[in-house]
């Protein structure tokens, strides 16, 4: 099998970034005007939008000298919360079942041979990659195929870097 990357096509390799070219533009270019965003943002994305109007509203009126400052850093921290959120379209180039394209955008931390003991219980091929606060948040399905387990496992909150994290 190879492990590409979605928007290029080219092999994948530790320490190579897995974002494709056009997701690395911001909020305010054409694409991203109409971009869809992740169903779980909506709460949080309507829910900080008020706080942020009754917060201008109150600098408003109480302290007006702030009302610039605090509305720079209210659209810095949305903008930022829209970027976290979004959920853009990702088109593969070329169905192939030998090809495993990446489900994540990020950096590829390791590549390795692994001893998997919940399912297969023998070894196989770890793909780990780091989503930063700038990537998209949204997992897709590397290959086709079926699901035949799958299993849930709370988080235990540890660094992304830890190589704990990726068992």
């Amino acid at each position: 099998c190879l492990f590409v990357c979605p928007a290029s096509g080219s092999p994948v390799l530790v320490g190579d970034s897995v974002i494709p070219r056009y997701t690395i533009s911001f909020i305010f270019t054409r694409s991203t005007l109409h971009m869809r965003y992740h169903k779980e943002g909506h709460r949080p994305l309507i829910f900080t939008g008020v706080i942020m109007l009754l917060i201008l509203a109150a600098v408003q009126n109480g302290l007006p000298a702030l009302t610039l400052p605090v509305l720079v850093l209210c659209l810095g921290l949305y903008l930022f919360m829209l970027n976290f959120f979004r959920h853009p379209e990702r088109p593969i180039p070329q169905l192939d079942e030998q090809i495993l394209y990446a489900p994540a955008d990020g950096k590829v931390l390791v590549i390795e041979e692994t001893e998997e003991s919940e399912y297969y219980q023998e070894k196989r091929i770890q793909v780990s990659i780091f989503m930063s606060p700038l990537n998209v948040h949204v997992n897709r399905y590397p290959t086709s195929g079926a699901i035949e387990y799958s299993a849930y496992h709370p988080g235990k909150f540890l660094l992304a870097w830890d190589p704990k994290s990726s068992q």
